[in-house]
């Protein structure tokens, strides 16, 4: 494409749209980066990225949870739609710890169910012991929380995303992780019109029942991702 614009700068005629220039630095920028992946899905065990990532967390996957990770990762913006039971937990933990090592994420945020939230600590605290915050409690202990926090994985529950957009968002997460996406599946509601809103160059949709009654809701989740 950058040569075809060297030529076309000398047709006077001819005028490339800026967004048409945007899209193909897009997809040149991605091509790079999943060649990137590809190369350490080769031989992972061998790539120092994968060592000090994934291949330090402190539980054995399954050779499809590291399959996993890479598909996330090469993707950037993926849906994981592991039967429950499987470890789609560890697998997006994994592909956490993996952008975060390649330099892409300084900040996770994890929407979940709130009667997960405690479950999600354990299973970081069992993978890795990275530094996570469960936000919590009144809207300026929360604000504060926003604020003030140096975790790197930061669990919110899908009930405080209408509430405290702003300070979600002051949060830059670099990847979001939705955890049970199926709450989304209702594209008409609060909470989806919410979600969508959020911003990160990283996402990660995350449920066993992707499909409960017809196409529509799957729809609403990939609009979540794109």
């Amino acid at each position: 494409f950058e040569k075809l614009l060297g030529r076309l700068k000398g047709v006077a005629a001819v005028d490339v749209d800026p967004g048409v220039t945007e899209i193909f630095r897009r997809e040149d920028e991605e091509s790079h980066w999943r060649r990137r992946v590809e190369t350490i899905g080769r031989k992972p065990e061998q790539d120092a990225a994968w060592r000090r990532s994934v291949g330090s967390m402190k539980v054995k996957l399954h050779p499809y949870q590291k399959e996993g990770i890479l598909f996330a990762v090469a993707k950037r913006r993926a849906f994981l739609g592991d039967d429950m039971g499987l470890g789609k937990t560890m697998q997006a933990i994994g592909a956490a710890l993996l952008l975060k090592e390649l330099g892409q994420v300084r900040r996770v945020l994890v929407i979940c169910p709130a009667s997960l939230k405690s479950q999600w600590r354990a299973e970081i605290e069992r993978a890795c012991g990275a530094p996570t915050e469960i936000v919590s409690g009144g809207a300026r202990e929360r604000a504060e929380q926003y604020r003030t926090t140096r975790a790197f994985f930061v669990l919110i529950n899908y009930e405080l995303l209408h509430r405290d957009l702003e300070g979600i968002r002051s949060l830059k997460p670099g990847l979001i992780i939705l955890d049970e996406a199926q709450r989304i599946k209702n594209w008409q509601t609060k909470t989806s019109r919410t979600l969508k809103r959020l911003e990160s160059p990283f996402k990660l949709a995350l449920t066993g029942t992707p499909l409960e009654n017809r196409l529509a809701e799957l729809q609403s989740v990939a609009e979540f991702l794109d």
